[in-house]
């Protein structure tokens, strides 16, 4: 059997009780030269399988989605990075778009990557979900996340990117719980990061309905049946549970 040639490419995943999506994130990525696993102190057995794929695994305490990231960049020594989560898979057009762009020499220092997503067992097509393009793939010299207002919305800024064509396959949200369990993570952390802002009647009651209708109506979210009435609810809910987090905040400071 002939091994295929790993590309020069480390891919970094950061990992907290993934035991049920980790083998597959990781046997999608065999054609990495290396797989980085950064887990947060899990209790199950998600350390073991990283371990047992041949990632370089790391366990240590959760610093935040920013400093996370940039613990596991550090670990990295090939000189392009792909950044995935557990519960992501690459493709196969997206591995060959790589291989391609690499073959022929990058002109940029990053690329954004189209995704799909899964939301409770349909493929979303509208709603404003899809294609996307998370600036996922870059250079590693040089590369670093920083934060937003908020450190939920991390990243690395890169100028001029480029986009490749190909998928991440995104299995968001198996489960109505896992959905909710998410959005009160999301939520708590982007309030902590904006808990200067002052809260307002417009935004509890106007702007979550304006992004619901915003998806649903005018970015067609209706086409995707029941799983997209979800999801651009969801995103509407979001958006009122964030403000009333913000709400929270400020009354606690008024005391």
């Amino acid at each position: 059997m002939v091994q295929m040639k790993k590309l020069p490419v480390s891919v970094t995943v950061l990992t907290k009780n993934e035991e049920a999506m980790l083998p597959g994130c990781l046997e999608s990525l065999s054609w990495a030269a290396q797989v980085v696993v950064v887990d947060s102190q899990s209790t199950d057995k998600t350390l073991a399988i990283a371990k047992k794929f041949g990632a370089d695994a790391y366990n240590r305490p959760w610093p935040g989605y920013t400093a996370q990231r940039n613990f596991a960049l550090s670990k990295c020594r090939q000189p392009w990075v792909l950044s995935v989560d557990a519960d992501e898979r690459v493709a196969p057009d997206l591995r060959e778009a790589i291989a391609a762009l690499l073959a022929a020499g990058p002109d940029r220092d990053g690329y954004r990557v189209p995704e799909v997503n899964n939301y409770f067992g349909r493929w979303l097509r509208h709603g404003g979900i899809y294609p996307g393009g998370h600036m996922v793939f870059f250079r590693r010299q040089g590369a670093k996340y920083e934060s937003g207002r908020a450190d939920v919305h991390e990243g690395v800024q890169v100028k001029n990117p480029g986009r490749l064509e190909g998928h991440l396959v995104h299995h968001a949200y198996p489960t109505l719980e896992l959905a909710i369990d998410k959005l009160n993570a999301y939520t708590d952390a982007e309030a902590r990061g904006r808990r200067s802002d002052k809260a307002s009647l417009y935004g509890l009651l106007w702007r979550p309905l304006e992004r619901f209708v915003k998806n649903y109506v005018f970015k067609r979210g209706f086409l995707d049946g029941v799983q997209g009435l979800l999801y651009c609810y969801l995103t509407g809910y979001y958006t009122f549970v964030f403000h009333l987090k913000i709400w929270e905040h400020q009354a606690k400071r008024e005391l």
